[in-house]
């Protein structure tokens, strides 16, 4: 069973993570502050994820530029996934994937769902990207801050960044040879109650 302290810095670490890509709002920022005088200037584990999510935003920023759709993608995506369910549904099924929870039942749904938005670090999700079309339903899945380290640390890691909307973003991280990729976004809007974010992968040669 989990501590309350560990509930705790559970808390913290979203804004810590938030607040080392500038994704805090003032009221956020305040809570920040507030919380992590509660914890006290050398605490060890705080201190730790402001060191662990400084290198994360580090290696974002330094990551390769931004590159542009190819001509076409998105019409011919659209084409595509019209009939095609998101990975873990089918039309004929109501209930949501397991990893996935209704974002008007949780918490502070609005707040915490920008915040997790703004986290590099703090997981979309992992997208499973195999053969064909893929989509996967990005949700919040808790902490997942040393495992994005971990990845971003192995040789040959690339954080590919698609051209920003406004100050929307977003990125993937990647690893040549492992089907796994962490995709991360800050600035997107808040999904209304009952949805989620889509992540539609479309390999192709020339594609997106």
């Amino acid at each position: 069973m989990r501590s309350p302290t560990d509930r705790s810095h559970d808390a913290i670490e979203e804004l810590i993570a938030a607040d080392a890509l500038d994704g805090l709002d003032e009221v956020g920022r305040r809570e920040l502050l507030r919380m992590r005088s509660l914890h006290g200037a050398d605490c060890a584990v705080c201190l730790r994820l402001e060191a662990d999510y400084a290198e994360v935003a580090s290696e974002l920023a330094m990551s390769l530029d931004p590159i542009a759709l190819s001509p076409g993608a998105t019409e011919r995506l659209l084409r595509q996934v019209q009939d095609v369910p998101p990975v873990g549904l089918s039309p004929d099924k109501e209930p949501l994937p397991s990893n996935v929870r209704p974002m008007a039942s949780r918490e502070g749904a609005a707040g915490r769902v920008r915040r997790w938005m703004a986290v590099a670090a703090v997981a979309a999700a992992v997208a499973l990207v195999g053969g064909g079309l893929v989509g996967y339903s990005l949700a919040p899945r808790g902490t997942n801050s040393q495992q994005l380290v971990a990845f971003l640390a192995q040789p040959g890691a690339r954080v590919v960044n698609f051209i920003p909307s406004g100050s929307q973003q977003l990125a993937v991280a990647l690893h040549a040879g492992d089907h796994r990729v962490w995709v991360l976004g800050s600035h997107l809007d808040t999904p209304a109650s009952g949805k989620v974010y889509e992540l539609w992968f479309l390999p192709a040669s020339g594609g997106p």
